[in-house]
């Protein structure tokens, strides 16, 4: 009896021990985890944002506008960051996803405030090795989105093309051999801008706008 008791004792004071350890490394860690993920979302929010694209003087990461009614993947509120010159909106990048080869594709897409694109970054993808992950390639395949506009489209969305150059400003081209790649991120893109269409009046005329 007695070596039993004295097991518990040991058993709850390990226990104790191993619950305050890991409650004093999560503090530890809390905080440089949030930086880590600040920076990163910044870091996607620049690239779908080029300053010598938009001139914005704010930093668009912590200004941000939420839509209710838009939800993310997880049931959470969308998340729109703004760029802003002199209080005026002039960018906007938000996340999108979409169905690739392998998986979910994440991007992050930046806009004006009209719904031309001005650029776009792949947060996320498992898309193959040397074919489909050339969706991060910026010469080969995402400088293209810049400037693009659904604008004249037949059906309201940019188009992708295969075996030959896109040569209207809705269309774009495939990369070879990753079609289903090259079409996952261009849905993620469409899937975005009519969100946006859809409460374009709400994320410009938001209170957030100063």
């Amino acid at each position: 009896m007695r070596d039993t008791i004295m097991i518990v004792i040991v058993l709850t004071v390990v226990c104790v021990i191993s619950a305050l350890s890991l409650g004093v490394v999560n503090n530890i860690t809390a905080d440089r985890i949030a930086e880590q993920r600040q920076k990163a979302k910044l870091k996607a929010i620049i690239s779908a944002l080029p300053r010598d694209r938009v001139r914005y003087d704010n930093d668009p990461s912590v200004d941000i506008v939420k839509i209710p009614e838009w939800k993310e993947r997880d049931g959470t509120t969308k998340e729109i960051y703004l760029g802003k010159e002199k209080g005026k909106i002039v960018g906007l990048a938000f996340t999108s996803y979409s169905q690739g080869y392998n998986g979910l594709i994440t991007i992050m897409m930046g806009i004006d405030p009209n719904g031309k694109l001005v650029g776009i970054e792949i947060i996320d993808h498992l898309e193959t090795p040397g074919l489909g992950s050339r969706i991060e390639s910026p010469e080969l395949f995402k400088n293209q989105f810049y400037r693009k506009s659904i604008e004249g489209s037949d059906n309201g969305e940019l188009v992708v093309v295969k075996g030959r150059k896109a040569d209207k400003n809705w269309e774009i081209e495939a990369l070879t051999g990753a079609t289903i790649s090259s079409s996952g991120v261009t849905q993620a893109v469409n899937d975005g801008l009519a969100k946006f269409h859809q409460y374009k009046d709400q994320i410009l005329n938001s209170d957030q706008q100063d």
